[in-house]
């Protein structure tokens, strides 16, 4: 947690319970605090100059681990027939980032790391998350507990399911936390139709300019990105340039930028919360309640004022009726 919201969230903590314990707002206003994500992803690096970190988001049968193995020229993520029997978050990063900071919710037994060389990606960590539509609870537990450690997240679809619910109810809810870049994957099973129709969909969702790519990551293309000196094949897509992006995403000046950007998306989140507050004090009904306070408050502080400086005039009045004894 940075400490800019860490500050934030204690003030507006210490707020509500004092108009709490005045009567202001009812009990339970504050419970809603203690839901907000104030996790950010610099919390996962020791040191300055952090990496990107990009996560791979998307439902059952998209290829987001296809598409990371392909990126990586290796395989290092669990695909295909293994992702269901799989529950956890796979680490692709480089061996000169340090990766040791892990806050305690995020479970240990639940993350492979894969280190690599590639200087492609010195500056970038990748996360392959679960499948958001699992069944087991567990794995959308684990992408909800990862999400805000993420700067960019790549939205992973296939040409039959870049339509689902769940997936597009996620984005909505965490739409403002994050960059998004959306990838129709296994483009050699799609349509140029399809790629229309998925564009119309995100700008109907409010995005007028999404990036919006084309991948292959057929097994004959995976078998060239892992053995270089094989026969290349057309794969008439937008690999290169989504590799190109992520690389230049990875300036520290625009990772500086997506830092303050979801910064301002969880303070935005606690004004959300607070905002109606101001409406519950401003009824008539606690303006005359505060009037009536504060004649009381400033009754008692009347006495209390009255009382020392009583004090204060009997002890300088006894102080000087010693001195005038004295000179007598």
């Amino acid at each position: 947690m940075s400490d800019l919201t860490a500050i934030q969230l204690e003030s507006i903590k210490a707020w509500s319970q004092k108009a709490i314990d005045s009567g202001w707002l009812p009990k339970d206003a504050s419970n809603e605090l203690d839901q907000v994500t104030l996790a950010a992803p610099h919390e996962l690096f020791e040191q300055t100059g952090r990496p990107l970190v990009v996560g791979l988001f998307g439902g059952t049968g998209a290829g987001k681990s296809s598409l990371l193995n392909r990126l990586a020229g290796q395989p290092v993520a669990r695909a295909s027939a293994e992702r269901p029997t799989s529950r956890d978050i796979s680490v692709y990063v480089h061996r000169s980032i340090s990766v040791d900071k892990l806050p305690e919710h995020l479970p240990l037994n639940r993350i492979r790391t894969a280190i690599h060389s590639n200087e492609i990606y010195r500056q970038i960590m990748f996360v392959d998350m679960p499948d958001f539509d699992s069944v087991e609870i567990q794995n959308r537990e684990l992408v909800e507990l990862w999400l805000p450690h993420i700067d960019v997240l790549l939205y992973v679809v296939s040409p039959e399911r870049y339509r689902d619910d769940q997936g597009w109810r996620l984005l909505q809810q965490h739409a403002k936390e994050h960059a998004w870049v959306f990838i129709m994957n296994h483009w050699d099973k799609g349509s140029d139709i399809q790629i229309q129709d998925f564009n119309s969909q995100l700008h109907n969702a409010g995005l007028d300019e999404p990036a919006l790519f084309r991948t292959n990551c057929s097994a004959s293309v995976l078998e060239q990105a892992f053995n270089p000196g094989t026969q290349p094949s057309d794969t008439n897509d937008d690999f290169h340039e989504l590799q190109a992006m992520l690389t230049e995403l990875a300036r520290q000046s625009i990772i500086s930028a997506l830092h303050q950007h979801g910064l301002l998306s969880r303070l935005n989140a606690l004004k959300a919360i607070s905002d109606p507050w101001l409406a519950v004090v401003d009824r008539e009904t606690v303006i005359a309640g505060l009037n009536s306070a504060w004649s009381e408050y400033w009754q008692n502080r009347s006495t209390s004022l009255q009382d020392s400086m009583h004090l204060s005039f009997a002890q300088l009045a006894a102080k000087h009726a010693q001195t005038e004894s004295f000179l007598y």
